[in-house]
Formats: C-alpha cells, structure tokens, sequence
C-alpha cells in the first residue's frame, strides 16, 4: 500500500491534505484518485453507468425522473464542480483546502459521531441532493485518504451494487491502515513517497 499526494505537499510531515491510496494489486500508475477521475470524466463510462439503472433508479425514482442525457451532464457538473473546488481550495493555500475536506467529508455512517480512523463521505455543494460521492478515511482533521468514489441514486449506500463497492473499498483501506498501526496523524511522520 501506498500513498499518493492529490492535494498536499508530499514533502511536508507529518503528512495533511487529500492523498490517495495504491494498492499492489492495481494496475502500474494508477491510484484510488487517478480511477476515479478516469470514470466519471468518460462520458461512455456515465452513460452505461445510468442506462443499467435508469428504469429502476431514474423514472419517478427517488431524485425524480431524467433523461440518461440530462442524468449524465447532471453528474458532469457535479463531478467537475467538487474536483475543481478542491483544486482551487489547494491553489489558496493547504489551510484552505484543510477547511473545505472538513467541511465537505462527513461521517460515511450518519449514526457515528467519532471513530478512530473514520469513514467519510463527500459531496458537491450544489444541487441540494448531489449523486456523485468520494469516499475517504480521515486520519485527523487535516489528513484525509482517498478510498474512491461514485454515482450513488439511491436513498441508501447498500441498495446499489456502485455504492457497496465503494463502500467495501472504504472498509478495506480502514482495514489495512490499522492492520500497519497507523491510527493517527504522527504515523505518518515517517513514512516516505
């Protein structure tokens, strides 16, 4: 396993900012971050993506009814929107983007308040129910890794093959930093990119 910066300084320790999460068993150059840009920025990707679910999901489902056009720009917009949100709170400074991961990344469990190593959600800000989700464990306030991320339209993460995956995803990589000891911000003091 290793880490991968997306928006942090990989030269600064203890490590804070979003990094990404490589596993040995993923193909050569590519990370957590890097396959999840690849998906949802592929239009062929969104549209066989919302065609599977659409009968189900997007006729008089639970966001409404849509178009697989209009269901795929939808999520276009979302994607771009909190990709380059957390680009743009990068550029201002890492305090910056430090607040917009806390503001954003909230409990992948709505009933757990604090864990160690917790699992965590995000979402564009805009529209009032966004669809596209990043999944992350929060080390510490200012250290977040990147598990994944995906389309989710339906009301809860286990009624869509999508959302389980990246949910097992989430697990695994909370599993794997505790399995290595590294509970908290100073176990990655040490470590080297």
């Amino acid at each position: 396993m290793e880490f991968v910066p997306i928006f942090a300084n990989p030269n600064e320790t203890p490590f804070r900012g979003l990094y990404a999460v490589r596993y040995e068993d993923m193909p050569e150059g590519e990370n957590s971050w890097s396959q999840f840009i690849d998906k949802l920025s592929d239009a062929e990707f969104r549209r066989s993506f919302i065609q599977a679910r659409h009968a189900n999901l997007l006729v008089k489902g639970y966001f409404g009814t849509y178009t697989v056009s209009e269901a795929s720009n939808r999520v276009l917009d979302e994607f771009l929107d909190i990709t380059d949100e957390l680009a743009d709170a990068y550029q201002n400074g890492i305090q910056e983007l430090i607040l917009l991961l806390n503001e954003r990344f909230k409990p992948l469990d709505n009933q757990v308040v604090s864990e160690e190593l917790m699992r965590s959600k995000a979402k564009p800000m805009n529209p009032k129910e966004p669809w596209v989700r990043l999944y992350a464990v929060k080390v510490s306030p200012d250290l977040y890794i990147f598990s994944g991320g995906t389309i989710k339209l339906t009301q809860y993460i286990d009624q869509d093959e999508a959302t389980k995956h990246e949910k097992a995803k989430v697990d695994r990589l909370r599993q794997c930093l505790i399995n290595e000891g590294m509970y908290d911000r100073d176990a990655y003091t040490e470590l080297e990119l």
